[in-house]
């Protein structure tokens, strides 16, 4: 019996397949394995007719049928021995994607009511500040923005390797506005509420505010470059690994203005431009369960050479004077990641491919936020990212 589930290893060429061959037996039945030493031993049969410039039939391959049933195609592509296809990829394809995102981003933190002033006694040095109790951090909102994708996939010649490029587009804008002159942001000087700005001086009374709003809008773009190439693993398990290159860019807005207790109205204006380029990889797995529906996780990563131009100014609108104008640019280094788990519907028809995937997806891109930093209790160079859900539609033949 065991010696019925051995393949002939001689039709293997290279010390890697040959290692596979060993494999192989491990994941077919004794019927599956006969026809696929049979496959093996026409396309060994081609591939040495094609030497000699005789193969005028073209090259046997094997692939899983629909109803799990390994089967030898005619016409096809050749493929590695171990790479059997449960189904045929197109040939070309294209796809199309609806994002329904949030964007977030470290580091904008516009106040906080931390300092709080009953009590104080400013005669002795150091003041003696009365004991605080809980207060509320104030950041602008997080909402979410519609974008979309599109890509296109296609065969190359050379052992069916895939070679795909997508472009991703969103934008994202978020506002939140507070009168905290009364709100719910702790104990002010006078038995009134209100929110500090400015964390570092708890003494001046000019850190009170009345009033805070803040609007941050991002807009951001991603394309990408890459070659894979799908392994069935069995009958219900893909891996596809991938290397390419990625490339994204995206531009910030960031508006602040604040009322504080001398009724002294200031503005912050940031803005800042990224850019980032490096090489990617990524993996693709999916795990079959039925003949049309299986589900997936894609991750992929890069990390960037990237580049910043930025700018930030306060402003004091109430004497019609800016206080703080700076600019600059610099080179650095960013990560990126993006992960998506979902499900996928495909099915072929008269040999037209078409794919309907649903999914949850999240990206993250480190050192993205060069703007000025509104409250001192930020960290300086936050992350941005996006989640949420991920719809596409693709078709091919």
């Amino acid at each position: 019996m065991v010696k019925s589930q051995q393949a002939d290893c001689r039709l293997f060429r290279g010390p890697v397949n040959k290692v596979l061959c060993l494999i192989i037996p491990a994941l077919l039945s004794a019927q599956e394995l006969a026809v696929f030493s049979t496959a093996m031993e026409l396309q060994d049969k081609s591939s040495a007719e094609s030497n000699e410039g005789k193969n005028e039939t073209g090259v046997q391959g094997i692939s899983f049928a629909q109803t799990g049933e390994l089967s030898i195609q005619e016409n096809q592509s050749p493929l590695a021995p171990l790479l059997i296809s449960i189904k045929d990829e197109p040939s070309f394809a294209i796809s199309t994607s609806y994002l329904f995102w949030a964007a977030r981003e470290d580091g904008l933190k516009v106040a906080g009511a931390n300092y709080f002033y009953v009590g104080a006694d400013k005669s002795v040095n150091p003041p003696r500040i009365a004991q605080a109790t809980q207060g509320t951090d104030f950041y602008p909102s997080w909402n979410t923005g519609s974008g979309f994708k599109v890509g296109v996939t296609g065969k190359t010649f050379h052992d069916d390797w895939n070679l795909s490029s997508e472009y991703t587009w969103i934008s994202n804008g978020n506002s939140q506005s507070s009168d905290a002159w009364p709100g719910n942001y702790g104990v002010g000087p006078t038995g009134a509420t209100g929110i500090s700005v400015w964390e570092t001086d708890p003494n001046s009374v000019s850190d009170i505010l009345r009033s805070a709003s803040a609007t941050w809008r991002v807009f951001y773009n991603e394309i990408s470059l890459e070659i894979g190439k799908v392994f069935y693993v069995g009958k219900q398990f893909t891996i596809n690994p991938l290397i390419g290159l990625l490339g994204q860019w995206n531009w910030q807005l960031f508006n602040v203005e604040c009322i504080d207790n001398f009724a002294t109205d200031f503005t912050v204006d940031s803005k800042c431009k990224n850019w980032g380029i490096g090489p990617m990889l990524g993996l693709n797995l999916g795990f079959w369960i039925g003949s049309y529906v299986s589900l997936f996780l894609n991750a992929y990563t890069s990390l960037d050479w990237s580049y910043t131009n930025y700018e930030n100014r306060i402003n004091f609108v109430t004497f019609g004077t800016t206080a703080t104008w700076s600019k600059g640019s610099f080179d650095f280094v960013s990560s990126l990641i993006d992960l998506s788990l979902g499900v996928s519907f495909e099915k072929t028809v008269r040999d037209f491919f078409y794919r309907l995937k649903f999914a949850w997806e999240q990206k993250l891109i480190s050192c993205q936020n060069h703007m000025v930093q509104v409250n001192e209790g930020n960290f300086a160079y936050g992350a941005l990212s996006f989640q949420g859900l991920t719809a596409t539609v693709q078709a091919g033949f």
